[in-house]
């Protein structure tokens, strides 16, 4: 009892005395009632972030679905090429069991042609036939030691037979397809040729079709490129530019075969002794359709040649020996 007492006279003493004042200044405090109103509170709203417009939106779909197409077409490409070299593969392990198992065969190159020729006609006749045996015949021969021998012997002896009519389509076609035929133009050519014919052997049409022959088939300027820069040659330009396609005639295909060399530089891949091949390949089989009178009238000569003079129009310059020169117009760089 005397100690509530005690505190209610403390706590009015001090408030008295103006204590409880003095402590509150001290603690600088003030009462709620004599506050002013706080400010109202603004909310701070920050920029909107930046939005992408439906163009930017679609062009980065299109770049991302570009992309999707183009690793989907690579993974495609290398599927291919894996069952393409799968296939290959197995194609050879199977002629290398067939080379192997023929190993200990005594036959002559003759015995194995005789039974390849009797098991082609029983398949050609309808008979039962093993395409098993047909294959081990051929593999047989191919790998006879006889064979490549032969080979050789018969394309060496094909090019001699058919070097001099080579050698004179070469000598008909430099008559007739101008030296600078690397450098002319189409225009600049029928009017050369124009100015050429004499006694109107050959009417404007005739001389028409004539120029654009010459000049729009570019295996034709093959005759008059020398033998050591045609050696030099890149392949992309035998083979691209100077595709020899399948619409030439028998002496332009002579003509051409005759201007190539030997062999060629720089070939250790042998594209370019391939792309010479090829040119043989298709000579052959002219040569031989003629020889039985299985040929067109166009294919042993094009009918553009029909008023063009014995003599040609241009005169046979000799061949010297070239060298890469940059001011020369055989020269890589200046052939367009």
């Amino acid at each position: 009892m005397t100690g509530k007492k005690s505190y209610k006279l403390k706590r009015h003493s001090l408030k008295k005395a103006g204590g409880i004042d003095k402590i509150a200044i001290a603690l600088n405090y003030v009462p709620h009632k004599n506050l002013p109103p706080p400010p109202p509170t603004e909310m701070v709203r920050l920029p909107p972030a930046p939005k992408l417009s439906k163009t930017l939106k679609s062009d980065e779909l299109s770049k991302c679905e570009t992309e999707l197409i183009k690793e989907r077409n690579r993974r495609m490409e290398l599927q291919n090429k894996i069952s393409e070299l799968e296939m290959i593969l197995s194609s050879l392990q199977e002629k290398l069991k067939l080379v192997s198992s023929e190993k200990s065969d005594n036959r002559t190159l003759d015995d194995i042609e005789k039974e390849l020729r009797i098991a082609t006609q029983k398949c050609f006749a309808g008979e039962e036939c093993s395409e098993d045996y047909l294959e081990r015949l051929d593999v047989a021969l191919r790998s006879h030691p006889q064979y490549a021998m032969r080979e050789q012997q018969m394309r060496s002896k094909w090019d001699y037979e058919q070097k001099e009519e080579n050698a004179t389509a070469l000598e008909i076609m430099r008559k007739i397809v101008p030296p600078n035929i690397s450098t002319t133009t189409e225009k600049q050519l029928e009017e050369n040729i124009r100015q050429k014919v004499i006694n109107d052997e050959m009417s404007i049409t005739d001389i028409t079709r004539l120029t654009k022959r010459i000049f729009r088939n570019k295996a034709l300027h093959i005759i008059h490129y020398p033998k050591n820069m045609l050696r030099k040659m890149y392949v992309s330009d035998l083979v691209n530019k100077f595709d020899i396609g399948s619409s030439l005639d028998l002496i332009e295909l002579r003509a051409i075969y005759a201007s190539l060399p030997t062999e060629f530089d720089n070939d250790n891949d042998g594209q370019k002794a391939a792309w010479k091949e090829r040119i043989r390949s298709q000579l052959v089989n002219m040569v031989r359709n003629n020889e039985s009178n299985n040929i067109t009238s166009n294919k042993k000569r094009n009918s553009v040649y029909k008023n063009v003079p014995q003599n040609g129009f241009f005169q046979i310059e000799k061949e010297e020996k070239w060298s890469p020169d940059a001011s020369d117009p055989y020269a890589l760089s200046n052939l367009g």
